[in-house]
């Protein structure tokens, strides 16, 4: 391995590690370190390593076969970039734009590559190539339009964080995913990772809607250009939150101002007139009811969604209803029909409202 190390100078493309147990960093040759490695295994619900097809590979073992796949294309890849240059017609992969997304551990394999196949079908291009950590991050970052990351409760040595801080450096727009099933109050994650798992940019959703939110962020469409001087009829929005979830409805409304939207709070200083009067103009006035719960109570939520529903069946077109929860709020025991649910992150970041709007907007 010395021998052939020192005789090719960059073995990047030359050695493939094939790895059939978990090991550290450090408990792997030097001349590996820097590799792809090509995990052939996965921990179990005990935690317990278990290879993947064996003894024999089954038709059903999709994890398996989709890392041999993946072996397989960097391997042909490779022997390519060493056969000598033929003129032969071949597809050509022209990107409409390229972004980061950033390297994972191996819980996260098989959700990065489902990322970059899905990406790929739209000309978004991707770097790295390899889910593998690159010495030159900065660089290829400038390269890149956007900063995309995948979180799971492994702080994996604090990697990830670092990655963000490279990235927001660079003064790239990021966008982070973690799984809605993910329970981000466990006392087994790190304080520092819970802090990361809660960003601001997090975005807690099933895989496939994140894809789409990263292509249709990525690649916006283009909206038809209406006369000038004529009015884009922007909706009304009523952004309503308790108390206890005000400085988020606060936040919301700034960015909804900027998008060109209309909007409503309701007040809660002054008298019990002048706050219910600010409520009623909210329902009079609004096409959309955007509902916030984090930390208000289960009941003061109840209360809201039962009122809009009362208001809604007077008006005429009938607003639409959204609610934005955070998974961790206290459960609700009354939801009427055809409300639009969104499970967003603790700071209802504007990834999942933009999402709902479009929707509307359709």
């Amino acid at each position: 391995m010395r021998l052939f190390c020192e005789k090719h100078g960059d073995v990047k493309d030359r050695i493939f590690v094939i790895e059939l147990d978990s090991l550290q960093r450090e408990e792997k040759p030097a001349a590996f370190h820097d590799l792809l490695g090509y995990p052939f295994w996965l921990k179990n619900e005990h935690n317990k390593i278990r290879k993947l097809g064996f003894p024999e590979p089954q038709k059903t073992d999709s994890e398996y076969f989709n890392r041999l796949i993946d072996l397989a294309s960097d391997v042909a890849q490779a022997l390519s970039n060493f056969k000598p240059e033929i003129a032969t017609k071949t597809e050509t992969f022209i990107p409409k734009a390229t972004i980061y997304v950033a390297p994972v551990n191996d819980a996260l394999y098989d959700q990065r590559a489902n990322l970059v196949s899905e990406l790929r079908q739209f000309q978004i291009a991707v770097l790295p190539k390899k889910n593998a950590l690159t010495a030159d991050t900065a660089s290829e970052l400038d390269k890149c339009s956007h900063f995309v990351q995948l979180l799971s409760a492994d702080r994996a040595m604090g990697i990830p964080q670092q990655q963000l801080a490279i990235a927001e450096k660079a003064g790239k727009p990021v966008m982070q995913w973690r799984d809605t099933q993910l329970n981000i109050t466990a006392d087994s994650i790190n304080p520092e990772h819970k802090q990361l798992l809660e960003h601001k940019t997090v975005i807690a959703a099933a895989l496939p809607d994140f894809i789409r939110m990263v292509r249709e962020t990525v690649l916006p469409e283009k909206k038809p250009v209406i006369d000038s001087g004529m009015s884009q009829g922007k909706n009304m929005i009523f952004v309503h939150a308790g108390q206890e979830d005000y400085h988020h409805a606060q936040r919301i409304t700034d960015f909804l101002f900027t998008k060109g939207y209309g909007f409503t709070l309701p007040q809660y200083e002054g008298t019990p007139e002048r706050i219910r009067k600010t409520i009623e103009r909210g329902f009079q006035f609004c096409s959309i009811l955007l509902i916030l719960q984090q930390r208000t109570p289960a009941e003061a939520v109840e209360d809201q969604l039962a009122e809009a529903q009362l208001h809604a069946q007077k008006c005429e077109p009938k607003f639409d209803i959204l609610l934005c929860r955070d998974p961790t709020a206290e459960a609700l025991g009354f939801i009427p029909p055809n409300t639009k649910l969104f499970n967003c992150n603790s700071n209802f970041h504007e990834h999942c409202l933009e999402q709902f709007l479009q929707q509307v907007e359709a």
